[in-house]
C-alpha cells in the first residue's frame, strides 16, 4: 500500500473529503482540517493549493480516528476492518509487531520520477503548509519520517520529529537528548563528524505508525513496517547518501546535519495542544537533494488541535504493545491506553493488583522505558473500567484516587521539554518528578460495585430493555459493555 491506495481505502470507507475550490497553504488549509478534527470528520484531501501547479495536492490529517475510536483509520491502514474493536485491533496489532520482516533493496521507484540536486534545491517548490499563527515557520513535517543510521552499526532509526523550512535548503528541527536520531546525531558531533539524513513524506502509511511507536533502541522501524505489512518494505537507495528509503514515498528530502550548527526554531504548537515550544538553537538540517512522485501529495498533520493523528496514533498504537510487553513480563495487565484527551501525555493501566508489592513493580516497569521521558503522568485502574470511555475513568479517577496512593518519583527523572506546565528554565534543566495515580483495588480492600447497566440489572432485565430500545426505532444502537482483556487472562 501507499498513500495512493490509501486515499482510495479512505474514500471507500467514507473516511474522505477531497476540496476541488483553491485552498491557501497559509493557515486556511489548516484551519479546514482543524475543524474536521474537532468533529470527528474525515481526512481532507486539498486538490488545489494557491501558488502552486495543478497536481500538487495536500492531504491533511489522513490518520486522525473518531475520539472513541482512535484507531479506526490505523485499522484502515493495516487494511483491517475500520469497525474492529479495541481489543480486536490490539491483538492484531501486537501480533504484527512480535513477527518483524526485513525489507528488500530495489533498482528505483516512483519517488526517482523527479528530482532536484544541488544548487537547485528548494524545499518552497513545494505546498508546505502554515499551521499555526505563531508558529516560526512553515512546518511541512509533521506527517513526516526522519532517517538516520547509527554511527557504529547497522540499525536504522525511522523516527517522528517535526521540521521547519529556514531557508529553500536548510530545515530546522527538534533534537530532544533521548530521541533516538537525537542521540545518533550528538554521537557524530561529539566526533566532529556530518550525520547524513532522509526525511520520508507519505508512501505506505504503516510507515507513520511505525516512526510514532515506541520501538526500542537497536531495532529498525523499518523491519516493523514489513511486520505489520506482512511483507517486506521496498527500499531504494538515497541520491547523495548511502542511506535506503521507501521507494513509493510521495517525496524523499536528503541532505546531512552538520556538528556545531544551529539556527533558531519555533516557537511551534505542539502535540501536547500548547504554543509553549520557545524559539531556540537546533541543528539544520542541510538538503542535498529532493526527488518526488508526479502529482505529489503532501501529507500535514495540525499538531496540538484534538482530536488529531498524533493523538490518535499514540492512543491507538502504544497501549496494545505496552500491555503485551507487561504481561510478557508476567504482570496481569488487561489494557493499556494513552488517554487521547491527553495525546502523549497520560497513560492508563488496567490490570489486577495480586500483591501489595505489585504497585511497586508496576511503577518500575513503565519508567524503566526511555520513551516515558515524555510522560510524568500515568494511572493504575481495575479492569472493569472501560479505558475507552474517558468519561468512565474520569468517574473512577475522580471518586476512587487517594491521598495515599498518589506516588512520586525522585526529583531526577528525565523531562520532555515541550511539557505545558514546565517554565522555560524548568524546561531547560531537564529533570522533574513523576506521578502516579492509583485508583485500583488492593488485596484486603473493600470490594466495589460500579452502577452501570451491566451491573445492577439481572440478565432477563438487560435483555428486555435493549429489545424494547430497538423497537422504539433508537439510530443508536445500545451495546453491551464486556470485561475483556485484551489477552487472554
Amino acid at each position: 500500500m501507499d498513500m495512493r491506495d490509501y486515499i482510495a481505502a479512505l474514500k471507500k470507507h467514507g473516511e474522505l473529503l477531497e476540496i476541488e475550490d483553491e485552498v491557501d497553504w497559509n493557515l486556511e488549509a489548516a484551519a479546514i482540517s482543524t475543524m474536521s478534527n474537532r468533529v470527528g470528520g474525515p481526512a481532507v484531501w486539498f486538490k488545489k493549493i494557491k501558488g502552486y501547479p495543478k497536481g500538487y495536492t495536500m492531504l491533511g490529517s489522513p490518520y486522525a480516528g473518531k475520539r472513541h475510536q482512535c484507531w479506526r483509520r490505523m485499522a484502515i491502514t493495516l487494511g483491517l476492518d475500520p469497525n474492529v474493536s479495541w481489543n480486536e485491533w490490539g491483538r492484531e496489532l501486537a501480533m504484527r509487531y512480535t513477527h518483524p520482516i526485513k525489507p528488500t533493496i530495489v533498482s528505483s521507484g516512483p519517488v526517482k520520477k523527479n528530482k532536484m540536486i544541488g544548487k537547485d534545491v528548494n524545499i518552497f517548490k513545494f505546498p508546505l503548509p502554515y499551521l499555526h499563527n505563531g508558529d516560526g515557520g512553515r512546518y511541512g513535517g509533521t506527517a513526516t519520517t526522519q532517517i538516520s543510521k547509527d554511527p557504529d552499526s547497522d540499525w536504522v532509526n525511522w523516527g517522528n520529529y517535526r521540521w521547519m523550512a529556514h531557508t529553500k535548503n536548510k530545515l530546522g528541527g527538534d533534537f530532544q537528548v533521548g530521541q533516538h536520531m537525537s542521540d545518533m546525531y550528538y554521537e557524530c558531533e561529539r566526533r566532529g563528524e556530518p550525520m547524513p539524513f532522509c526525511i520520508a513524506m507519505g508512501g505506505d502509511p504503516a510507515i507513520f505508525i511505525a516512526a510514532t511507536m515506541a520501538i526500542p533502541k537497536g531495532y529498525s522501524e523499518v523491519d516493523f513496517v514489513g511486520g505489520m505489512r506482512m511483507e517486506p518494505v521496498e527500499l531504494v537507495r538515497a541520491e547523495t547518501n548511502n542511506l535506503l528509503v521507501p521507494a513509493n514515498a510521495e517525496f524523499i528530502i536528503e541532505g546531512e546535519v552538520r556538528p556545531g550548527e544551529r539556527w533558531d526554531e519555533g516557537p511551534f504548537g505542539e502535540f501536547d495542544g500548547y504554543m509553549n515550544t520557545p524559539r531556540r538553537p537546533q541543528p539544520v538540517y542541510r538538503i542535498n537533494a529532493i526527488t518526488w512522485r508526479d502529482d505529489p501529495i503532501w501529507p500535514f498533520i495540525v499538531e496540538g488541535t484534538r482530536f488529531n493523528d498524533s493523538c490518535s496514533a499514540v492512543s491507538a498504537n502504544w497501549g496494545p504493545i505496552l500491555a503485551k510487553a507487561a504481561r510478557a513480563s508476567g504482570m496481569p495487565v488487561w489494557n493499556v491506553i494513552n488517554l487521547p484527551e491527553a495525546s502523549w501525555a497520560w497513560p492508563v493501566w488496567s490490570t489486577d493488583v495480586p500483591d501489595r508489592g505489585y504497585i511497586g513493580e508496576c511503577s518500575d516497569f513503565m519508567w524503566s522505558m526511555t520513551f516515558f521521558v515524555w510522560v510524568d503522568k500515568s494511572s493504575i485502574t481495575d479492569p472493569d473500567v472501560d479505558l475507552n470511555d474517558s468519561s468512565e475513568f474520569l468517574e473512577d479517577f475522580v471518586t476512587n484516587v487517594r491521598h495515599d496512593r498518589i506516588y512520586r518519583s525522585r526529583e531526577n527523572k528525565p523531562m520532555s521539554n515541550i511539557v505545558a506546565w514546565a517554565s522555560i528554565e524548568e524546561k531547560l534543566q531537564g529533570y522533574n518528578a513523576n506521578l502516579i495515580y492509583d485508583t485500583s483495588t488492593h488485596p484486603g480492600d473493600e470490594p466495589k460495585q460500579r452502577i452501570k447497566f451491566e451491573t445492577v440489572f439481572p440478565a432477563d432485565v438487560q435483555e428486555k430493555a435493549i429489545k424494547k430500545w430497538k423497537e422504539l426505532g433508537f439510530k443508536e444502537e445500545f451495546k453491551l459493555k464486556k470485561l475483556e482483556s485484551m489477552f487472554k487472562v
